[in-house]
């Protein structure tokens, strides 16, 4: 009888286990995005040559090539823009989080800042993720339109 139960209990745990491609598959979103990313491009939509500033430092043109280093446990990271004539380049520090509703959402923090006292920030939707790209999707009101920005992400 003892072996009976024993067994039964072995089969259970067999059938009640994930395999480890099923794990994969539940690997929170943002552990994914540990590392560095290159914003590859930018591309807008519903806009007529509109320049639009975007996270209340500069065109979002200005944000390609950029390098996002994000660290998901933790949830600190910061980009860095490039210098060229038509942009200001730096370097600017972030917490960041996507939300189980597949938000992307990040706030700047000043050098000696706590997170928690940045009140603003910035939601975008967090789009098409594989192991080496992933897209943000800006929505920002103008002019009565939703304007549309893309940004798409590739692993460095």
């Amino acid at each position: 009888m003892k072996k009976f139960i024993i067994g039964i209990f072995c089969i259970s745990l067999l059938f009640s286990c994930e395999t480890t491609k099923d794990l994969a598959k539940n690997i929170a979103p943002s552990n994914k995005l540990k590392g560095t990313w290159t914003l590859k491009n930018v591309e807008y939509y519903n806009t007529s040559g509109v320049i639009i500033n975007v996270f209340d430092q500069a065109d979002a043109l200005c944000f390609e090539d950029s390098e996002w280093d994000l660290i998901p446990n933790n949830g600190k990271g910061k980009y860095t823009l490039v210098q060229t004539d038509e942009c200001t380049g730096g370097t600017t520090n972030i917490i960041w989080n996507i939300t189980k509703d597949s938000k992307f959402t990040f706030k700047k923090v000043e050098e000696g800042q706590k997170g928690k006292t940045v009140h603003e920030g910035y939601t975008l939707d967090f789009k098409n993720q594989t192991d080496t790209s992933f897209e943000l999707l800006q929505h920002i009101p103008y002019d009565g339109k939703d304007i549309q920005i893309v940004y798409s992400f590739v692993k460095k």
